[in-house]
């Protein structure tokens, strides 16, 4: 309260520097809205410069700014009550159930006000090695010198996750994705990981080093990793249908790729409009132009198994649609609307 109170206060000051968000100025009505997008050499990014620009022509009394975050971790730490400089955000779903329940990287700092307002992508964790490498299997990584992904990220902490269940301790190589891009070139470690939608860039660049292969997840530990974490679900992906040079249908873990919000940030009502806008056909054909892959999901079926509670407005919207939203991911701030 005493934030919004200071921004009515330095109205004008907001007005020229852009440096708060969610405030109305004078008679014009509108609402600045600070959207956090993955960074700008992200395949996603184009995603959320499409969303503000779908949200903006839909209802013009929003004026939505698109700038870059650090990552996943990063956009629901700006996302935090009391903290946030963002309204919005790129976040992957384990990021966002991490944060909601205080665990893994944000240990001992839990925010319950996280919520979620649509999933759009499911982004498979794959596990990388080099043809020369020999190694066909994940037990074969045991004692191997192996990136399990960026220091820090999703990819990281859901590989390491698989691996315990399967017992399996490879010799870790911690490193950035750069550093490890290198390593990997020069033959220190046998592979990595990387968490995002296929065909992703950073794997071609593996596979253009040194030929990769693409290991498979047995179906007995997929199913025990995902009844363990309730952010990540399993993917198959046939031969050949993201990178040609894989021959055989291999099986993954993933986690879905949405936006959050926080209570307080967003009123029911601007969440409603913004997946009115998102999911009208207008938004969608803009959206799709931008990132087809965004095409090959539903995102009100991707929503609907979200592991946090959602947006009041996306229930609002999933509701007037006809979808049965599940009780557990009904926020107690959503007030039904006859």
């Amino acid at each position: 309260m005493k934030a919004r109170k200071s921004c009515f206060i330095l109205t004008v000051m907001v007005f020229l520097t852009g440096l708060f968000s969610g405030c109305s100025f004078g008679g014009t009505g509108t609402k600045y809205i600070m959207l956090g997008s993955s960074p700008a050499t992200s395949v996603v990014y184009p995603f959320g410069v499409a969303v503000a620009e779908a949200i903006m022509k839909a209802y013009p009394e929003y004026s939505v700014t698109v700038t870059e975050t650090t990552g996943s971790v990063g956009a629901a730490q700006q996302l935090q009550p009391g903290n946030a400089s963002l309204e919005l955000a790129n976040v992957v779903l384990f990021s966002t159930y991490e944060s909601y329940k205080g665990i893994g990287s944000f240990e001992g700092d839990p925010n319950p006000d996280a919520r979620e307002l649509w999933c759009y992508e499911v982004n498979q964790n794959t596990f990388c090695v080099s043809e020369e490498s020999g190694i066909k299997s994940l037990q074969e990584l045991d004692g191997k010198r192996f990136n399990p992904g960026g220091t820090g990220t999703a990819a990281a902490v859901i590989c390491k996750a698989v691996l315990d269940v399967l017992g399996v301790k490879p010799n870790y190589f911690e490193a950035g994705q750069a550093d490890a891009a290198d390593a990997y070139a020069d033959r220190q470690i046998v592979g990595t990981t990387k968490l995002g939608p296929p065909p992703d860039s950073y794997i071609l660049q593996l596979n253009a080093t040194l030929p990769v292969r693409i290991l498979t997840i047995p179906n007995d530990t997929v199913e025990k990793v995902v009844q363990q974490f309730a952010y990540i679900t399993s993917v198959t992906v046939p031969a050949k249908s993201k990178y040609d040079w894989i021959d055989y249908d291999y099986q993954t873990v993933a986690t879905l790729l949405g936006y959050q919000t926080s209570v307080g940030l967003l009123t029911q009502e601007d969440g409603y409009k913004f997946m009115s806008a998102i999911c009208s056909e207008e938004g969608k054909k803009s959206i799709y132009a931008a990132y087809p892959m965004a095409a090959q999901y539903d995102v009100l079926d991707l929503t609907l198994r979200s592991a946090v509670p959602l947006h009041p407005g996306t229930v609002q919207y999933l509701v007037e649609k006809g979808y049965k939203v599940p009780e557990n991911i009904i926020p107690p701030e959503y007030v039904p609307v006859k």
